[in-house]
């Protein structure tokens, strides 16, 4: 205990701190807490290979544990000099990695990079061949997800990101959550209502997405924006009640692996309060804006929502169920809300709908 394994693939806490790990910033293995859990069991733990150590014994990932010591073996015995002929499924492996149960700490994931591109830079090189530049973990692994909700966002180095004052997240998943929140902790922001005003204030704002369309307020999507960053604005004219609102959101898509990736998102926000919780505010605002189908339909046409899952119902379903059992200690978007709220009197709601009849 207390010692570093050739060239910083395994470390203890003690040795950690002897090496000059800040106490904040070693790695932290997270449990899903019981309540969210219990809510969807499903999206918390691993249909195909356990990738942290807290899964390894379940009977139904035994199969690809003989997977993972061959290539344990072919990395650390043999290098990248042969082929390796052991089949392994990349799509399998991208769903269970995006688990915050199944994570490993990624200074151990630095450790076992650094050997593979040793073992790279040890290849002979073709007559005349340009050699290319060697990736980042963070690179290869943002690379590996892609955009996974967010639409269009290029970044792929560690200085487009904010570490929070360290050079390494937790884990992979801890990477992911950084991918698309903004540079400061704790950034809900200043002045945003706090629980306990929250639940007064929010409660009363009762405008889904088609509800805001009558009213006079149109949804439009803005790329090029953190998933986070909503703005409201009005159209000045002479008339007051011909005014007309707009709310600027990001876009996002939705698939098959939605769900389980904010499910396990919102549960790491949960257990790192340090960390902003804006993946809960973004899902407790469309739980706010989406009542029914007419919403999800509203919200596509839109070009908010990227529906790859083929069923208004299902996106209907995510929103309306995710944000269970969990409330966001402060809300962000109270302020934006209760403009919004004040802009839609109902007067100017009552005129917006004589116009629509009347188009």
């Amino acid at each position: 205990m207390g010692h570093k394994y050739d060239g910083g693939v395994f470390y203890n806490i003690n040795a950690l701190k002897h090496f000059g790990v800040s106490e904040p910033w070693i790695p932290v293995m997270h449990r899903v807490p019981d309540l969210l859990r219990k809510q969807n069991e499903d999206v918390y733990t691993p249909v195909t290979v356990s990738i942290g150590p807290l899964h390894r014994d379940k009977t139904h990932l035994q199969a690809m544990e003989d997977i993972k010591l061959s290539y344990m073996y072919f990395l650390l015995d043999r290098g990248i000099t042969e082929r390796h002929k052991t089949p392994f499924c990349y799509n399998a492996v991208h769903r269970d990695l995006l688990l915050l149960k199944d994570q490993i700490p990624f200074f151990v994931l630095e450790g076992l990079f650094q050997k593979t591109v040793k073992c790279l830079q040890r290849l002979p090189s073709f007559p005349g061949e340009r050699s290319l530049p060697i990736p980042t973990l963070t690179q290869c692994i943002l690379l590996f997800f892609g955009n996974m909700i967010a639409l269009e966002d290029t970044r792929t180095t560690e200085e487009e990101y904010s570490f929070h004052g360290s050079r390494h997240p937790y884990h992979i998943h801890h990477l992911l959550h950084m991918r698309f929140t903004s540079a400061s902790t704790n950034d809900e922001g200043d002045g945003e209502t706090p629980l306990e005003q929250r639940n007064s204030k929010v409660s009363g704002f009762n405008y889904s997405a088609t509800k805001l369309d009558v009213a006079g307020v149109k949804l439009k999507a803005v790329a090029k924006r953190a998933l986070h960053d909503l703005k409201f604005s009005t159209a000045p004219r002479c008339f007051h009640l011909r005014q007309k609102g707009q709310i600027e959101i990001p876009p996002f898509s939705i698939n098959e692996s939605t769900e389980p990736f904010l499910r396990n998102l919102i549960a790491f926000e949960q257990r790192c309060p340090q960390f902003s919780s804006n993946f809960l505010l973004h899902a407790f605002l469309m739980d706010i804006l989406i009542d029914t189908i007419d919403d999800v339909e509203l919200l596509e046409e839109a070009g908010i929502i990227h529906n790859g899952l083929g069923s208004r119902e299902a996106v209907l379903h995510i929103f309306n169920n995710i944000c269970k059992c969990v409330v966001p200690h402060r809300f962000k978007y109270s302020g934006l809300l209760m403009e919004v709220k004040d802009f839609c009197t109902p007067a100017r709601t009552f005129y917006a709908m004589f116009s629509y009849h009347n188009q």
